[in-house]
């Protein structure tokens, strides 16, 4: 047996030469893992359980979220997994495929995966468990890919984002022995030690415990241990450190004539030997998989004897305080923590496995720490995959187990609350990736890049497939002098650990240049928004050049922009924002002083369904479409304020071969003029003066329970221009200045139905009216407005168009509210006269 130390080369795609050198490095292999999936716990009711009264402490065990490593034609398993000092976590395991690979993997703070890497060689590879040593990681298991022809154990050193730094091998040369690492810790003097087994020839299996620098240099002896009982086999499965220094090991031990029991070695600082002995169940079959150090310097240990999980609380000399036995018909304990509660109180937490003979899902269960009570035992799978967890942390006040779930890596994170997510919380899909390509960054993936150094001929092409079904919401902070958690909006936006469900919030400040500006979702459904929540603090201003949002890549309802102040916006098409293909959501909103070359000067809409809600649109200019354009789109502005905007045509809004719904808004004080100042072009067709609120070709609008007022045309429609279906709507008081159509103006003959609207008198081009929505009668009365401007005052941002008490349209028999707004004043001046001009304000 020897430490053995070489330099691996790859030679085209198949020859594999080993040099002599000063280490082992070993190339990586970045393994593509799919964002989380949700499962739900399901209490235990196997009646073999053992039902104490449960104290009144609240359980921890509630499904949160899951995320599984997925290699699709490939097995995958997680055996332990640690707290990293930047806050995230490490997991190791293996994935399977014609051999099998050490699988590492690197997550944020929540649980996310940042990067997955398979440490491979030419046989078969695992890794068992891993430690922190500075801001690297350490990881221990076995191979068979190097050394003398057997298993040799391993230790493997990557940087922080899982470089691979260089690997160590113990082996024998003549491959008559293998070795086997199950366990490592940072020691107090900050040593790295090992725990494991030694397989020798002749079949006996011989505890392991070798000791070395954070170099990989071994320290004194390495030893493996005959001297408990010669004659018996002995494995260790985990190690501590004492407080005293020394090392405490439990495993099994095995033999023809005694069974199999549970092991508990204890070694001094040089690995010597302090004592060994064992739990003899009655001959039962038993083995201890995990052992931790108690807050009291004492230990708790927990495994299986006799098909059922048993946990085992020691004090410092290693000495029972008391066992406890979880019955069923096949429990076993992997991991166990001591975990503080809410309380104060410390409980000692077990993950393992729970089986019911046909299915086998997560274990997770709970015992006092001073009394052995038990508390609580829940499980987690389904029926149709087997599920166990072989790693246990308390990570941010939740439990993260690690392990497996049918044939995936898992990694559930279980709480106090469970949490409640939408079945279609997002996600990559299909992602497909020839590793002979080279490195390349997959979009929608969480994964930062991929690299790839394989051992032999290449990969097929590898599909990793997966989806977000449930995840806790993120809240990523960006401050205007790039002092948050990203330097700009879009670096935020453009993260691959921000996630469809995440949220980007802006303090307040104004947001300018680079990178916060002309920002593009890239179909994620995030939302970006103020953190106080009003759109007056917290402002991206364009400074006259691109606009604030832009959605080009599918973005749906989930992709929102809310509380945001938009200003000084300039584009072809949308100043502030513009959605093609997409129909994002915009809520909250004020968009002011942009403007557009072409259309829409706030907002521009092509094949798109957008929602608009609560915003302010106001003072934007475009040629047609001051304030909002839509073009073969069908989007819903509700509860909005569309006033102040100049055009050509279409002060407030110009509408093409769409179906505009507008509902519960005002759309007021907006100008449609052909001789608009800011325009250079010369007039064409569409520049017709036309349509001074809103100008509709095609489909048309609808307009429920909305007020048209105080907007002025230079010709046709001062109001509305085209095809619009109004119901509990005021169009009243807008002018046109050649005098057709003042109110609005529609040149084929049709009419606007008889549904509860006030009309003023200027209507021009329609046939007359009909009974065709049946709600009641159109009117044609002076709204009593609070403070309504003259439709010569436009564009305008100013007037009251909320409705006086003794207002028509407040009381009007059978149609109820008129109008967007409600009563929010005394009636008291003169109402308007033929000029539509008011003579005061009521009071």
């Amino acid at each position: 047996m020897k430490w053995t130390r070489t330099t691996c080369l790859v030679l085209g795609s198949t020859a594999l030469i080993a040099l002599s050198s000063s280490f082992a490095q070993v190339g990586d292999r970045t393994s593509v893992a799919p964002p989380p999936v949700v499962k739900v716990s399901v209490p235990l009711t196997s009646p073999g359980f053992e039902r104490p009264p449960v104290p009144p402490v609240p359980p921890i065990q509630q499904a949160v979220y899951t995320y599984r490593v997925d290699g699709r034609d490939t097995d995958e398993v997680f055996y332990d997994v640690i707290e990293t000092q930047d806050g995230g976590m490490a997991a190791v395991g293996y994935t399977v495929g014609s051999g099998s690979d050490v699988l590492l993997v690197k997550l944020t703070r929540y649980g996310r995966i940042v990067r997955a890497v398979a440490l491979e060689g030419f046989g078969h590879e695992e890794g068992r468990a891993v430690v922190e040593v500075g801001s690297d990681l350490f990881v221990t298991g076995w191979t068979d890919s190097f050394g003398g022809g057997g298993e040799s154990l391993l230790l493997a050193k990557f940087s922080a984002n899982l470089d691979h730094q260089w690997m160590r091998i113990l082996t024998d040369d003549d491959g008559d022995r293998d070795f086997r690492g199950y366990d490592l810790i940072l020691d107090s003097d900050g040593a790295v030690v090992i725990t494991g087994f030694e397989r020798g020839a002749g079949g006996r299996y011989d505890l392991l415990m070798a000791k070395f620098e954070t170099d990989g240099d071994p320290i004194g002896n390495r030893t493996y241990h005959r001297t408990l009982v010669p004659t018996q086999s002995h494995a260790g499965y985990a190690l501590v450190e004492a407080c005293g220094g020394d090392y405490v090991v439990v495993g099994e031990r095995w033999g023809a004539a005694i069974g199999e029991d549970i092991l508990v070695a204890r070694f001094e600082s040089d690995l010597s030997v302090d004592f060994g002995w064992w739990i003899d169940d009655n001959d039962q079959p038993g083995r201890a998989h995990s052992i931790v150090h108690t807050q009291d310097c004492g230990f708790a240990l927990t495994g299986v004897t006799n098909n059922d999980l048993f946990v085992s609380r020691r004090d410092s000399t290693l000495d029972p305080v008391w066992q406890r036995t979880l019955a069923g018909t096949g429990t076993e304990g992997r991991d166990i923590i001591e975990y503080t509660n809410p309380y104060g109180d410390n409980e000692l937490v077990v993950a393992g496995e729970y089986s019911t003979g046909s299915d086998t899902d997560v274990l997770l269960a709970r015992w006092d720490d001073e009394s052995g009570q038990h508390l609580s035992t829940d499980s987690y799978g389904d029926d149709e995959q087997t599920e166990a967890a072989h790693g246990l942390i308390e990570h941010r006040g939740m439990l993260q187990a690690q392990g497996f779930w049918g044939g995936d890596a898992l990694g559930l994170t279980a709480d106090a609350e469970a949490v409640t997510c939408e079945p279609d919380h997002g996600g990559p899909g299909a992602v497909t990736w020839n590793p002979s390509e080279g490195p390349q960054p997959l979009i929608g993936s969480p994964l930062v890049g991929v690299s790839l150094l394989y051992w032999g001929a290449p990969w097929a092409d590898l599909e990793f497939t997966g989806s977000v079904i449930c995840g806790p919401t993120l809240e990523h902070v960006v401050k205007p002098d790039g002092s948050g958690d990203f330097a700009t909006i879009q670096d935020a936006i453009d993260d691959p650990l921000v996630w469809s469900g995440d949220e980007i919030v802006l303090t307040d400040g104004t947001f300018l240049g680079p990178g916060n500006k002309d920002l593009d979702f890239n179909g994620k459904a995030i939302t970006v928004r103020s953190q106080s929540g009003d759109p007056e603090s917290c402002i991206i201003d364009c400074e006259g050049s691109g606009r604030a949002f832009s959605f080009y890549s599918g973005e749906g309802a989930g992709s929102t922009v809310q509380n945001i102040g938009i200003v000084n916006g300039y584009a072809a098409s949308g100043g502030a924002i513009y959605c093609s293909g997409s129909s994002p959501t915009i809520t909250g909103c004020i968009i002011r002083a942009c403007e557009a070359s072409n259309n829409g000067g706030g907002i521009a809409c092509r094949n798109s369904e957008a929602t608009v809600i609560s915003c302010v649109i106001e003072s934007n200019a475009a040629r047609i479409g001051g304030g909002f354009f839509a073009g073969d789109s069908d989007p819903h502005v509700i509860d909005s304020v569309i006033r102040g905007n100049v055009a050509t045509s279409g002060g407030g809004l110009y509408v093409a071969d769409s179906s505009v719904t507008l509902e519960r808004s005002v759309i007021s004080g907006n100008l449609a003029h052909a001789s608009i100042a800011f325009l250079a072009s010369e007039p064409t067709s569409e520049d017709v003066g036309g349509g001074g609120g809103i100008y509709s070709t095609g489909s048309g609008v609808d307009l429920l329970s909305c007020t048209v007022s105080g907007n002025l045309a230079l010709h046709f429609g001062g109001g509305v221009f085209g095809p619009c279906g109004p119901e509990n709507t005021i169009i009243w008081g807008n002018g046109a200045e050649t005098g057709v159509g003042d109110e609005w103006y529609w040149y084929q003959g049709t009419n606007p139905g008889d549904c509860c609207n006030d009309l003023g008198p200027g209507l021009d081009g329609f046939a007359g009216f009909s009974v065709a929505c049946q709600l009641g009668s159109n009117i044609e009365a002076d709204p009593m407005f609070c403070a309504p401007e003259p439709s010569t005052s436009a564009p305008t941002t100013l007037g009251d168009y909320s409705v006086c008490a003794g207002s028509p349209v407040a009381t009007y028999p059978t149609c109820g509210l008129i109008g967007a707004l409600d009563v929010a004043c005394q009636c008291g001046g003169t109402p308007w006269g033929d000029d539509r001009h008011p003579h005061g304000k009521g009071n």
